[in-house]
């Protein structure tokens, strides 16, 4: 069983995935990958899925709906507080880490103050008080001069690394479930072989600040040597990993860093040549018995199992002993290695610094992507019980670029229909004489009855009990309406063409004109079919919805819907199925289907999809959804076996039962 260790324990490294999705297989597919890792070309509803699955991980960690995802258009990126950017390459192999990235810099949006350092660098700058000092302005440990702006790069270097363990801990205390996450993450970018030889070799043994900032960056390394350098150890107990926890905000990440600083400029001061003795005797005491720097080590032992959670940190390195440091490397690595150590360095920098380098898209791909989410397109993966997935895109909108996209191509043409455009006028002048036969669900009937036995007190008859009369008594009924759901999905196949597609638009334009007309009913219009583009796909297409637009705006879509496509019937069920059952949810709920035949879509087909469709109809009825299936055409004994009692033949051209049944099904009667 695959362990973690803990992150307050100084680890990066977590434990090896036994699937190729790593963390995110709960929830990604063997398919999900499969074109991009073959360096196809962009699929915007592909990377909008991701895109989206990211963003809601992000909501999930700040709680917050004002903080955007987007893809890396050019240049290197930055998290500014308000806007997360991930790379536009996403594949198998780094699927993990970019959502790791993401939710690390989101954690920067929900806790680092980004005002902060801009108060420091400017005091640096300006030679003026520290906003975090006590009111005093930096001044050098060991000269006590004022520290200028040439100090910022060591101070910013420093508050980014502990600002980065503050918050990373943060979110592995408040969120566990991002713990994968968060250890690929860090895999990828810190989990180094070259900054581990890096480490044994003990190259960085120079009292420098460059030296101690690679040490310091990699104090989570289990390969870290705190003996590498004169002052590490102080540093290391004044970070304190194991009690990260105690920082609470940017100022105290600050204040650590502040300290730390100094340690580092005391450790590497060298006076000046005709400098005063007390600046050598400064310098020699750092590594002179019973210095601070020996007490510390001191307390601190060898960097002991009960420190770092049962493990020994110093292993692969030489132990240096109790008072001495590394004053050269223990062993001479290549010139290509020291290439490689520098790269994984500036890598470690970057991410540091917030400056992650990330794949660019074209700002074209960008705008195909964001047009795709404004549409509300996602990417469903549906199973189909017989160790197969398909995916089925689910479009809740629609925008210009959509509708000129080849995602509709099956589904939706800018040609002139005149047939079809007739049916929805046609729809629209039936609708109206439905909606007039309807518009009675808005009128409360009230029928009043007196002198019961029970019920509520007829004031008026209250002084009759003097004389023996105990019945004063009144009950009221009242007929009202109750709110009410109609989910229209209509059979957009090829073989729907002419005479069926007709008749199923023109219904579907009735019942919503006729549901506008009246008051509290909730309606919704999607055709389903095959979308055009990469991959074979399924698409399920919500065209009209009463609570976001009007039966007018929708209408010019109507219009141009058209069966082109397959019968993926169950698999777009199931993709649109928590919409459903989300807007059914306490209302009077009904499914109407319309459709022609039996489902078939790839290798979906046959009795497994025709039961794969009834489990879904099932599903419906389960959660008290009314279901009225219409079948247009010759009988079928699927479409039976699929709908059961439910399904009937369709006859568009009398609406006369369709409006008496809804009547009554829409009503409801209270006692009051």
């Amino acid at each position: 069983m695959a362990t973690y260790r803990k992150w307050s324990d100084g680890y990066y490294s977590g434990a090896a995935m036994n699937t190729k999705y790593g963390n995110s297989s709960f929830w990604l597919d063997d398919d999900t990958f499969t074109k991009l890792d073959k360096g196809d070309a962009i699929d915007p509803v592909r990377l909008s899925s991701y895109l989206r699955a990211i963003g809601n991980f992000v909501k999930i960690l700040t709680g917050k709906d004002d903080i955007k995802v987007r893809f890396s258009t050019k240049g290197d990126s930055y998290t500014d507080g308000k806007i997360v950017t991930i790379s536009g390459k996403i594949d198998t192999g780094n699927f993990d880490s970019t959502v790791g990235l993401a939710l690390h810099e989101a954690a920067h949006c929900l806790l680092t103050d980004f005002q902060l350092l801009p108060a420091i660098q400017n005091a640096l700058f300006a030679g003026t008080a520290s906003p975090l000092n006590s009111g005093n302005v930096f001044t050098h440990p060991v000269t006590n001069q004022p520290l200028d702006y040439k100090i910022l790069p060591l101070l910013k270097n420093l508050i980014n690394i502990i600002e980065d363990r503050r918050i990373d801990y943060y979110v592995m205390k408040n969120a566990p479930g991002y713990y994968g996450y968060y250890n690929s993450l860090y895999d990828e970018y810190f989990r180094s072989k070259d900054i581990d030889k890096a480490l044994a070799a003990n190259i960085w043994c120079d009292e420098t600040e460059e030296h101690y900032v690679n040490h310091i960056i990699n104090f989570a390394n289990p390969k870290r040597n705190l003996n590498a350098l004169k002052s590490l150890r102080k540093i290391w107990t004044l970070i304190d990993l194991k009690g990260i926890g105690r920082l609470k905000s940017t100022a105290d990440s600050i204040k650590v860093a502040i300290e730390v600083m100094n340690e580092i400029l005391i450790a590497t001061y060298q006076p000046p040549q005709n400098g005063s003795s007390q600046g050598n005797g400064e310098d020699e005491q750092q590594g002179q018995p019973g210095s601070e720097g020996q007490q510390q080590q001191g307390q601190m032992g060898d960097d002991t199992n009960d420190d770092m959670g049962g493990s020994n940190m110093n292993m692969d390195v030489p132990s240096q002993g109790a008072n001495s440091t590394s004053s050269s490397p223990t062993k001479e690595l290549s010139a290509a290695q020291l290439s490689r150590i520098q790269k994984a360095l500036r890598e470690q920098r970057d991410f540091t610094q917030g400056e992650v380098k990330k794949k660019n898209l074209t700002a074209k791909a960008v705008e195909s992507v964001h047009n795709v989410l404004e549409a509300g397109v996602q990417l469903e993966n549906i199973d189909t019980g017989n160790g197969r997935k398909v995916e089925v895109v689910v479009v809740k909108g629609w925008n210009k670029a959509l509708l000129e996209s080849e995602m509709l191509n099956n589904i939706y043409s800018t040609w002139n229909r005149d047939q079809y455009n007739d049916s929805c006028d046609e729809g629209m002048r039936l609708g109206a004489i439905l909606g007039r036969k309807l518009q009675t669900r808005n009128e409360e009937r009230v029928l009043k009855t007196t002198r019961l036995g029970a019920g509520k007190i007829d004031r008026r008859l209250v002084a009759e009990l003097g004389f023996g009369n105990d019945k004063i008594f009144d009950q009221m009924l009242v007929r009202k309406t109750k709110e009410s759901y109609l989910h229209i999905s209509l059979d957009a196949s090829g073989s729907m063409s002419g005479t069926p597609w007709n008749a199923a638009i023109k219904t579907a334009v009735a019942i919503a004109k006729a549901c506008s007309m009246v008051g509290n009913i909730h309606v919704t219009i999607d055709a389903r079919g095959s979308a055009g583009g990469p991959g074979q796909r399924a698409i399920v297409w919500v065209v009209y919805d009463s609570k976001k637009n009007t039966i007018n705006q929708a209408l010019p879509i109507l219009k141009q819907l058209y069966p082109g496509g397959a019968t993926p019937e169950g698999l777009c069920y199931a993709a649109i199925s928590k919409e459903i059952l989300k807007n059914a949810n306490g209302k009077d709920a009904y499914f109407i289907n319309v459709s022609d035949g039996e489902p078939a879509f790839s290798n979906y087909g046959g009795q497994h999809a025709v039961q794969h469709t009834k489990k879904q109809v099932e599903k419906f009825r389960n959660a008290g959804i009314n279901i009225l299936s219409y079948f247009v055409g010759s009988s079928s004994r699927d479409f039976k076996i699929m709908y059961g009692k439910d399904a009937s033949m369709i006859d568009t051209n009398s609406l006369r039962e369709l409006s008496k049944s809804i009547n009554e099904l829409l009503q409801v009667d209270v006692t009051a």
